[in-house]
């Protein structure tokens, strides 16, 4: 089942108990404040994300870490630093990529710590991110995030992908891209119900840990997964231009639901949604395959 559960006196317990796990939750409360890092609720856990990954869990018992970490792999650069500190850089160090460019897991997860439910109000925020639906419908597969209307109250769900990436640049075939996209739509539509009610517990365990006020009651904007791809030529050469129809072709995704950034650009949470929900579309964004240069 898809489940958003987790009792908050566990901070106050914990807190009361361990004065190492009280301050090393203050650092993160406080880094999820100024919007370093993203919490996001789990079944019994809470989960918090740094640079590109999970940098700390909170279980009933205390806050643990990646055993990749333990060996001491990602820890370049660390030295002088205390502990936290130290977890950060490892983290980052982990989720970028060695030519030192941005990950598209990366890039999410920066989004959504400046843009969480804690970090100030917005027009748009990100309620949650790497999402397991866990359902019997494609269950296993993760989208990237969702997208939390404050105002109008509705949530979307957004999958993000960079355009040199082989599930969206093919040479051949249709791109993977659009199989997963369908996929997450398809168990979206087997749980609304249940999804809009985890989700509603989940703003409330946030509101309560990080003391804000979000409305629970919220709904779907529609139950269609999207696509917001980066970094896509001004130009794409032909196989770019292919992949792209493809992926809007008769098989592929709806124009609608996808959404073309260009490159070096990185649109807010408010810019994603309103290109994806037929707003006039932004300059950063294109929703056809233009283009004539390249080879």
């Amino acid at each position: 089942m898809f489940v958003r559960s987790f009792d908050t006196n566990t901070v106050k317990k914990l807190s009361r108990d361990d004065a190492g796990i009280a301050a090393l939750l203050e650092h993160l409360k406080d880094d999820v404040r100024v919007g370093d890092v993203f919490p996001a609720v789990r079944l019994d856990e809470l989960h918090f994300y740094h640079a590109g990954g999970c940098l700390y869990k909170l279980t009933k018992t205390k806050l643990e870490r990646n055993t990749a970490y333990d060996k001491e792999k990602y820890s370049r650069c660390t030295e002088g630093h205390d502990a936290y500190e130290k977890a950060k850089i490892q983290n980052k160090n982990r989720f970028t990529k060695k030519s030192g460019t941005d990950a598209e897991r990366k890039w999410v997860c920066d989004l959504s710590a400046r843009n969480s439910l804690c970090s100030g109000k917005k027009p748009v925020v990100v309620l949650d991110i790497e999402i397991n639906l866990n359902g019997e419908i494609h269950g296993g597969e993760k989208c990237d995030m969702i997208l939390l209307h404050t105002e109008d109250r509705k949530i979307m769900f957004v999958e993000a992908k960079m355009f040199s990436d082989n599930r969206v640049n093919v040479k051949v075939g249709t791109p993977e891209v659009v199989k997963q996209v369908k996929d997450y739509s398809e168990a979206i539509q087997a749980q609304p119900d249940e999804i809009i009610k985890q989700y509603g517990e989940h703003i409330q365990i946030i509101n309560e840990i990080f003391e804000t006020a979000y409305d629970p009651k919220i709904d779907f904007i529609d139950t269609t997964a999207k696509l917001l791809v980066y970094e896509t030529p001004e130009y794409p050469n032909k196989n770019g231009r292919d992949s792209m129809e493809k992926i809007l072709g008769a098989s592929g995704l709806d124009r609608k639901d996808v959404a073309w950034c260009k490159k070096g650009e990185k649109p807010t949470p408010e810019e994603i949604f309103n290109a994806l929900t037929g707003k006039p579309n932004l300059e950063k964004f294109r929703v056809e395959p233009i283009g004539t240069a390249g080879a």
